[in-house]
């Protein structure tokens, strides 16, 4: 209940406002039938809403995938205070990358319930008794994930790599099968899905779309490029090309340092062993390459906002670090855990003001764009020769004078999505 409340008010003004943007014109009502791209499930998972762009419906509907989503994480994430819930809550919903896809809302149903699902999987393999049961099940769960958005593959490793992140600064014994068992969960899954891919491909072909055609073509040039795209965009995202201009890179790099301070001292305080110390240094660095995974599957492939949600992880473990604390007398540890807490509230809020920027930013291009054609429909009906039944080609831009957006995107950070909306 406490995420659902958190993302309707939030997200309430996209909501109760339709808003139009260059693909929503042409998909007030589409099947989505997305073979040629590899999503050969969102129709399906997509058309329990109905075909239409049912905005308030499709936000609603979207939100409660959302808040089952957050109590399976907080499930496995293992956060008992009620505090760091509603925090948790707030982090996870206000996270630019919702509002990013709310820009989307005929589609969002679809890729809200796929991230579910997959999160649902590593939860099914986690917590399940019987493993022929949970193993074979988050495998499908998976497949159907992948075959909406394929970015659902960062989204499951991600969670896994967190989780063990979290397991090595926390527990004094890892089951570590259970980590073997989720990832050949997610490994036949997409084995799966890839076998689909292939046949496909070989059959009727892909769409030159965000390099899915290249998808597979990998080489040393390729996983060169990769690598150079990893760094590169990570630290654009993150921190603006390390320029700070805005509240949003100042933040992060904010908490990365307050973070490392408090790995540092987990490390000591909780008595870790080498093994484990190893573990948590080596899983954060290869935390990027999990990330942008998809740079190395797929040639080509641009980062969209919208496939950033994985990214949230990285606050979480602050959450997970705070409760870890929270049984520590000492007075430093306790003001390192309260500036923590003080960090991660300011963060979720920040979150929710650029979401929020974003959609009043929707709603006046939108208004703008309305009074400009009907001033240029207006000032066309008005020519003497002219006929109803005559075609009409508009060519050129109006001047930057008159761009809102323009003006939006001077003040707001550009790196996480401004010109996508």
């Amino acid at each position: 209940m406490t995420s659902f409340v958190t993302a309707f008010l939030v997200h309430l003004y996209i909501m109760v406002n339709g808003f139009l943007n260059h693909d929503s014109m042409y998909n007030f009502y589409s099947d989505l039938a997305g073979a040629g791209s590899g999503r050969y499930t969102l129709q399906y998972l997509n058309g329990i809403t109905s075909n239409f762009d049912l905005h308030y419906l499709n936000a609603l509907v979207s939100i409660i995938y959302i808040s089952l989503t957050v109590v399976l994480l907080v499930e496995l994430f293992k956060i008992t205070s009620k505090s760091l819930i509603v925090l948790f809550s707030l982090l996870y919903v206000s996270y630019p990358t919702i509002s990013a896809t709310f820009a989307y809302m005929f589609t969002s149903d679809g890729y809200f319930l796929a991230k579910f699902l997959t999160v649902l999987a590593i939860y099914l393999v986690f917590n399940l008794k019987h493993k022929w049961i949970s193993f074979p099940i988050g495998a499908v769960l998976i497949y159907i994930a992948l075959g909406t958005y394929q970015i659902n593959i960062a989204l499951a490793l991600t969670l896994i790599l967190f989780l063990f992140i979290r397991d090595n600064l926390v527990e004094k014994s890892i089951a570590y099968s259970r980590y073997l068992l989720a990832g050949i969960s997610v490994g036949l899954g997409l084995i799966v899905y890839v076998i689909h891919f292939k046949w496909y491909q070989s059959k009727s072909g892909l769409v030159a779309y965000n390099g899915i055609d290249k998808a597979g073509q990998i080489s040393s040039e390729s996983i060169r490029k990769a690598i150079e795209n990893t760094f590169e965009d990570l630290q654009w995202y993150l921190f603006n090309d390390y320029q700070f201009v805005n509240l949003f890179e100042k933040l992060n790099i904010t908490f990365i340092a307050l973070c490392v301070v408090m790995i540092i001292i987990a490390f000591f305080v909780n008595r870790r062993s080498m093994l484990h110390i190893g573990s948590v240094i080596i899983s954060i660095g290869v935390i990027p390459f999990v990330w942008y995974c998809i740079y190395f599957i797929s040639p080509g492939v641009i980062y969209h906002i919208l496939m950033k949600q994985h990214f949230v992880f990285l606050f979480i473990i602050g959450l997970v670090l705070i409760e870890l604390f929270y049984v520590h007398k000492n007075q430093v540890i306790q003001l390192i855990n309260i500036g923590m807490l003080i960090l991660l509230a300011v963060i979720g809020f920040n979150h929710t003001i650029i979401s929020n920027i974003y959609y009043e930013k929707m709603s006046d291009v939108n208004k703008q764009s309305d009074a400009l054609f009907n001033r240029v429909v207006y000032d066309i009906e008005r020519i003497e020769q002219y006929d109803q039944t005559m075609p009409i080609v508009i060519i050129g831009f109006p001047s930057r004078a008159l761009s809102i957006a323009d003006r939006y995107d001077e003040k707001t950070p550009w790196n996480v999505g401004a010109g996508n909306r």
